[in-house]
């Protein structure tokens, strides 16, 4: 890509088609979620901008992601971000990305809240990761208190902020420790719901059986 007149059409064209030779699955979707991360604008947005030209830097912020998705990097490390349900988060490098099939775990969860039938029910989910079942159920229950726990550092510091972000500090409690050993002792009884999400990928199965994209990126 040079620095001659690139419009968001063209720009989406010979990413599409860069990608799609570079094995890409979904080049286009690929394409569109990259340019959407570097101008600012929403997928929907792009296409009735066509025809507006993309500045220098976003032309070499362009650049740097598509070499990277053309690596095989996740889409949601590349730009930083993924939509989960009705909130979006943070997502980089040493912490699993949310698969889309978490969204059942987070309705499951909701059920059980929805049981106890208490104004401030509390929630226990061990291993959260991004925070993105935690702090799906605080968003969507207000009221309900989260205790969220994780054994990685890195983790715990991003779902802290993507808890920040959100605005929910007060609703979610995220501490870092092997399962639920830091959770005040007091409090044990009072959960209403338990919910976890650990890593289920057998070590042994991970050469064969797992994509490039999540063996060699993902923790």
């Amino acid at each position: 890509m040079t620095h001659d007149t690139w419009t968001i059409k063209r720009v989406l064209d010979w990413t599409s088609g860069y990608l799609a030779r570079k094995g890409d699955e979904h080049p286009r979707l690929s394409a569109e979620w990259l340019l959407a991360a570097v101008t600012g604008l929403s997928r929907v947005e792009l296409y009735v901008n066509f025809d507006r030209p993309l500045q220098a830097d976003e032309l070499s912020e362009m650049h740097a992601a598509i070499e990277r998705r053309a690596a095989g990097e996740p889409l949601q490390y590349v730009t930083g971000e993924m939509p989960f349900r009705h909130i979006v988060l943070r997502c980089e490098r040493g912490v699993l990305i949310p698969r889309p099939e978490t969204e059942i775990l987070v309705d499951a969860a909701l059920e059980g809240v929805d049981a106890a039938g208490e104004q401030n029910a509390r929630v226990l989910e061990v291993g959260t990761g991004t925070g993105c079942v935690a702090l799906s159920i605080a968003s969507e229950r207000p009221g309900t208190l989260v205790t969220a726990t994780d054994l990685s550092p890195r983790a715990v510091e991003l779902a802290r902020r993507n808890c920040e972000a959100l605005g929910l500090e007060g609703a979610v409690e995220i501490l870092e420790c092997d399962l639920a050993s830091c959770v005040d002792p007091k409090l044990m009884g009072t959960f209403s719901v338990l919910v976890s999400n650990p890593p289920y990928i057998p070590t042994r199965v991970l050469a064969e059986e797992v994509p490039a994209e999540v063996r060699d990126f993902e923790p």
